[in-house]
C-alpha cells in the first residue's frame, strides 16, 4: 500500500466523485480527517474563515454549495449574499471561506451556533459516504506499528494525526497546522481536542517513548513531526510482514559453529543458554575488533538452534536513537514467539554508554536499556567491537560473554584448515599453501568460507586453478576493503638479513635470538610467576641493523609484527594518544605477535625535560603497559639520552648497534650486493670494501636496490663499492666529521 500519490485536488478530496474499491485506506485516512474537524467544531470554537475554508476542502464543490445556502439562510433576508456572491464563492477557497465568515458574523445573536450544527451534520453525511465493510490495509498496518512500538491509544492517535497530516500538506493540513498550529506549543489543546483526548494526555505522550525512540522528532522551534522512516513503515507495514529498514527476518547461512576458533564448552554453554524461552531473559555479548567473525559465529547459533532469527543491522539512520526504535519493535515483535533468537549486531553506540556525550554527541537512556535487557521471554546476541565504554549495570545483564580475538597467523592457518577440511577441498590445497594464504590476507572466517564455497562450486578444478581462483577472489575482496586499494604491505623480515656481521655490544644476537627462542616456548605454559615480559632495547645510529634484527627475531618464532611508529599512537583527541597505546598492546597480545616501536625517542618521552603535561601523561602509560605486558616488546631508538631514565630499568637488554666493522663490510656485501653481480669479488675490491668505515646494514640494501633491475654483466665491483664510498662520505659530512677510509 502506498499513499504518496494520494491526489490534493482541494475539490476532489471528500466530493461525491470518492471512489472506494478493495483498499480503502485513502477512505479511511478521510474518515479520520472528517473526525478530527468534527471534534474542533464541537469544542465550540468561533468559526473563522480558515474553519470555512477547510469544510470546503471536505465537503467538495456540491456539498459546500448546499452549505452555504444553508447558512445563508441564518441571516435575515435583506442580508443574505446574492447569488452571483454565492457562486463566485465556490470558485476558490479563499473567496468561500470568506463569505461564509461574513455572513455567520452578521447573523443574529443566537443563531451562529447554527453554522456549526449544519457542519457537522454535512461532515455525517461525508462520513457515511465514506463507510465501508472490513479492515483497510492502512488500519492493518496501524495495528502492527501499535504492536511493534507498544504504543497506548494517545501515542497511536497522535502519531497517525502527524502521518495523515503529511501525506494531506497542501491541503488539510493548511488548517491544522498553519492556523490552528497543532504541532506547537501553543497549539497543544487543539491537538489534544482532534484526536479527542486531554491536553495532559498529549504532553505525556511527546515527553514518553515516542521521542525517545525518535518516532516524533522536534524542530527548532518545537514543532511535532513524524519521522519520515516511520511514516513510511506505516504505509508498508502488513500483518505477516515483518522486514523494515528497522529489522528483518533472516535465514542464516553460516559456517559450521566448528569451524569457529571458539573453546567448544562456551559454544555448548551459550547453546544451552538459548536453546530454551526463559522467564526472564537471556542476553549473549560477543566482542571484538571488525573482521574476527562474531556475526558470522552468531549466525552459526541461530542456524544450530534452528530458531527464527531477526537480525538488527545498523537501522536507517547512524545514531542509537533510530536503533532504540529498532530494538524496540523487534523485541516487542520477536517476544511474542517461543521461537525467536534476536541479533542485534554492531551495537557499540546502544550498550557502550559511558560517557556517551562526549563520544557521540548523544546522551543515552540507560534506563530505556535496563528495561530491555530484562525484558522477560527474551532471547539476543549482541556484537560490539569494543566494551571499553560499557557500565558494569548494563554488563552485570549479560549471562555470557564471548571475546573474539583477532587471528594470530597460526589462529589463521588453523582456521583455514577448518574449512577446508569442512569443504573437502583438501587436495587443492597443500598445507605450505594453506600456510601462505594465512600469511598473506588477514581475513575474516566467513570471507574464506564463502571464497572457498564459491570457487568449490563453481566447477571441478585442477590443484592450479583452484589454488589461482581462491587467490584472485582473496584479493578482489582485499581491494574492496581498502577502497579500490590493494592490501597494505606491513613490515616484514629481509630474507638476505644476517645477524652476522652486525656490529652490536651488551648480548650477541645469536645468544639473544636462543633465549628469545626459549622465553616464547616457556610463555605458552602455565607458570606461577605471573605475567612475563621480555623487553629489548635497540639503540644506535641509523640503519646500523636495529629494526632488521627486530622483524627477524619476529620471523624466526613465526610469529607476526606489530609495527607502530609516533604517527600511529599521536591522537588530536583528549584521551586518545592513550587509548592507542592500549590497543597496540592488546593488538600484540592477541595477535601473540612482537611488538616493535619503532623511533622509541618520541615515545617515551624524558619527563625531566618534558615542556607539556601530554609529554607526562604519554611516558607514564608508556611505562605502565611496559610492565603489564605478556609477551615481547623491542624498542627502537637513535637518540638513547632522550628517553626517560625509569624506562631503562624496564628493558631485560639494552644492545647498541653500531657501524660495521671491516670483516660486516665483507659479509653484507656477501649477502646482499653479491646476487646481483655476475663475477666474484677481486682482493682488491675487497681490501677496498674492508678500507671502507661507517656503514650500516642499511647503506648496503640501498645500494643493492640502486643496482638490481641493471644487467649483471653491467655492474662492477668498483661500481658497486663507490657508490657505498659515497654513502659513507655524505654521512660524514653530515656528522661533521673527516672521512675515514681509503678508496684507491
Amino acid at each position: 500500500m502506498r499513499l504518496s500519490g494520494l491526489s490534493h485536488d482541494a475539490k476532489s478530496l471528500f466530493g461525491s466523485s470518492v471512489t472506494k474499491g478493495p483498499d480503502h485506506s485513502h477512505a479511511f485516512l478521510q474518515m479520520k480527517m472528517l473526525a478530527y474537524m468534527d471534534r474542533i467544531l464541537g469544542t465550540n470554537r468561533d468559526m473563522d474563515a480558515e474553519t470555512f475554508q477547510a469544510l470546503l476542502w471536505m465537503f467538495g464543490h456540491e456539498c459546500s454549495a448546499v452549505y452555504l445556502e444553508t447558512i445563508a439562510n441564518i441571516v435575515p433576508e435583506e442580508e443574505r449574499p446574492t447569488k452571483e456572491d454565492l457562486d463566485n464563492a465556490l470558485d476558490e477557497s479563499w473567496a468561500f471561506g470568506l463569505t461564509c465568515w461574513k455572513t455567520v458574523k452578521s447573523s443574529p445573536k443566537g443563531k451562529k451556533h447554527l453554522a456549526t450544527s449544519a457542519a457537522r451534520g454535512f461532515l455525517g453525511e461525508c462520513l457515511q459516504k465514506l463507510a465501508y465493510g472490513g479492515i483497510s490495509p492502512i488500519e492493518n498496518s496501524i495495528r502492527e506499528f501499535r504492536k511493534m512500538f507498544n504504543l497506548d491509544d494517545t501515542e497511536t492517535e497522535l502519531c497517525l494525526f502527524l502521518f495523515i497530516m503529511s501525506v494531506y500538506s497542501q491541503t488539510l493540513g493548511r488548517f491544522f497546522d498553519d492556523h490552528l498550529q497543532c504541532k506547537d506549543y501553543v497549539g497543544r489543546k487543539w491537538l489534544a481536542a482532534s484526536i479527542g483526548c486531554r491536553e495532559t494526555d498529549v504532553i505525556r505522550a511527546i515527553n514518553g517513548k515516542l521521542c525517545q525512540l525518535g518516532i516524533l522528532e522536534r524542530g527548532h522551534n518545537g514543532a511535532l513531526s513524524l519521522e519520515s522512516a516511520f511514516g513510511q513503515l506505516l504505509q508498508d507495514l502488513g500483518p505477516d510482514e515483518f522486514s523494515t529498514e528497522f529489522f528483518k527476518q533472516v535465514k542464516p547461512e553460516a559456517i559450521p559453529l566448528e569451524s569457529h576458533l571458539v573453546d567448544q564448552r562456551a559454544t555448548r554453554h551459550i547453546l544451552d543458554q538459548l536453546s530454551y524461552k526463559p522467564q526472564t531473559s537471556t542476553h549473549v555479548l560477543i566482542y571484538g575488533p571488525p573482521g574476527t567473525g562474531k556475526t558470522s559465529y552468531a549466525y552459526g547459533l541461530g542456524r544450530k538452534l534452528g530458531l527464527t532469527v531477526y537480525l538488527l543491522e545498523h537501522g536507517g539512520k547512524e545514531n542509537h536513537v533510530s536503533r532504540r526504535a529498532a530494538i524496540t519493535a523487534c523485541v516487542n515483535i520477536a517476544s511474542e514467539s517461543d521461537g525467536s533468537l534476536i541479533i542485534a549486531d554492531d551495537c557499540d553506540s546502544v550498550l557502550n554508554t559511558k560517557d556517551s556525550w562526549s563520544l557521540s554527541g548523544e546522551t543515552s537512556d540507560k534506563r530505556w536499556l535496563h528495561d530491555m535487557l530484562e525484558k522477560p521471554g527474551v532471547r539476543m546476541i549482541w556484537t560490539v567491537n569494543s566494551i571499553a565504554q560499557v557500565e558494569e549495570s548494563v554488563a552485570r545483564r549479560f549471562s555470557f560473554s564471548l571475546e573474539f580475538k583477532p587471528f594470530s597467523k597460526k589462529q589463521r592457518v588453523q582456521l583455514w584448515q577448518n574449512i577446508v577440511r569442512t569443504h573437502k577441498v583438501k587436495r587443492f590445497l597443500k598445507n605450505s599453501e594453506i600456510e601462505d594464504l594465512a600469511k598473506r590476507f588477514d581475513t575474516s572466517a566467513g570471507v574464506i568460507e564463502q571464497v572457498v564455497s564459491k570457487v568449490k562450486e563453481a566447477k571441478s578444478h585442477s590443484e592450479l586453478d583452484f589454488k589461482s581462483s581462491v587467490v584472485l577472489a582473496l584479493e578482489s575482496h582485499v581491494h574492496l576493503r581498502n577502497g579500490g586499494h590493494g592490501p597494505k604491505q606491513g613490515p616484514h623480515s629481509d630474507k638476505n638479513f644476517t645477524l652476522d656481521g652486525l656490529n652490536v655490544t651488551g648480548t650477541d644476537p645469536h645468544d639473544l635470538l636462543e633465549e628469545l627462542t626459549a622465553f616464547s616456548e616457556y610463555s605458552k605454559k602455565p607458570n606461577s610467576l605471573g605475567p612475563l615480559s621480555m623487553s629489548l632495547l635497540f639503540h644506535g645510529p641509523p640503519g646500523t641493523g636495529k629494526s632488521a634484527l627486530a622483524r627477524f627475531i619476529a620471523a624466526h618464532l613465526d610469529k607476526e609484527i606489530v609495527f607502530k611508529r609516533a604517527s600511529d599512537l599521536f591522537s588530536k583527541w583528549v584521551g586518545g594518544t592513550e587509548q592507542n597505546i592500549r590497543d597496540a598492546y592488546e593488538e600484540a597480545h592477541s595477535k601473540e605477535g612482537v611488538l616493535i616501536f619503532d623511533e622509541a625517542d618520541s615515545l617515551i618521552f624524558n619527563r625531566d625535560r618534558a615542556d607539556h603535561s601530554w609529554e607526562l601523561s604519554f611516558t607514564n602509560e608508556f611505562l605502565t603497559w611496559m610492565e603489564s605486558f605478556e609477551g615481547i616488546q623491542i624498542f627502537t631508538t637513535n637518540r638513547l639520552k632522550e628517553l626517560d631514565s625509569a624506562s631503562l630499568r624496564r628493558f631485560n637488554h639494552k644492545l647498541e648497534f653500531g657501524y660495521l666493522k671491516p670483516d660486516g663490510n665483507l659479509i653484507f656485501y656477501e649477502k646482499l650486493i653479491a646476487p646481483v653481480i655476475r663475477r666474484s669479488l677481486d682482493t682488491a675490491s675487497a681490501q677496498s670494501l674492508k678500507g671502507l668505515s661507517g656503514l650500516t646494514p642499511g647503506d648496503f640494501k640501498a645500494v643493492r636496490d640502486r643496482f638490481a633491475f641493471k644487467k649483471k654483466q653491467d655492474i662492477t665491483h668498483k661500481a658497486v663499492i663507490s657508490a657505498l664510498a659515497d654513502e659513507a662520505r655524505l654521512k660524514s659530512f653530515h656528522a661533521g666529521l673527516k672521512n675515514i677510509g681509503f678508496l684507491p
